[in-house]
């Protein structure tokens, strides 16, 4: 009696792959589509794998991210508002809200800052920025850019006769290689 031998899958994979160079691209791509579902499933998991493995290359460096501190804190401290207005992202941002971040990117000016990190988001802050929420007019607004990170600030102000403290906070994206903070847009 002789052994049976089957013609395993890899071998169709490589005879299928290995036919691209001898035939037409065209035919022979859409015969690998229609003739091999193997081959599809794999070249698509094969992708999929590529894309989750370079995804992390494009997040923020830990130096990238003190960085981003620590020119937020110089900025407050210093009280130059240039340039921590230079760190909204406002591409299609919504002009009432971008008003109001204009506004609140100064206000701890004159306090002494107690803390200020860059923290993960939480699970609930995820699932609210992939819900957005309305603007005064009640219109549907997002972040027009994935939040990445929240900068949490502890503020202490003292005067002659009242002492303060507050938090606020702001979350953090990544565009182009830098950490911004993005200022809600209308949804299209």
């Amino acid at each position: 009696m002789s052994p049976v031998i089957e013609k395993s899958p890899i071998a169709a994979d490589v005879t299928a792959v290995s036919t691209l160079f001898y035939r037409g691209l065209g035919t022979t791509i859409a015969e690998m589509i229609t003739g091999n579902k193997t081959w599809l499933i794999t070249a698509c998991l094969f992708l999929i794998s590529v894309i989750m493995l370079t995804a992390p290359a494009f997040a923020a460096t830990p130096a990238q991210e003190q960085a981003f501190v620590d020119g937020f804190k110089k900025a407050v401290e210093r009280k130059d508002a240039k340039a921590l207005k230079a760190l909204l992202y406002t591409r299609d941002a919504d002009p009432t809200v971008l008003e109001f971040f204009n506004m609140m990117i100064v206000a701890d000016f004159g306090a002494t800052i107690k803390s200020i990190k860059l923290v993960d988001l939480t699970a609930e802050e995820n699932k609210q920025m992939e819900i957005g929420g309305k603007n005064i007019q009640g219109q549907p607004m997002k972040m027009p850019l994935k939040p990445i990170k929240s900068l949490l600030i502890s503020t202490a102000s003292k005067s002659a006769d009242l002492t303060t403290s507050g938090t606020s906070q702001w979350y953090v994206a990544e565009h182009e290689g830098k950490l911004v903070i993005p200022v809600p847009a209308l949804v299209k």
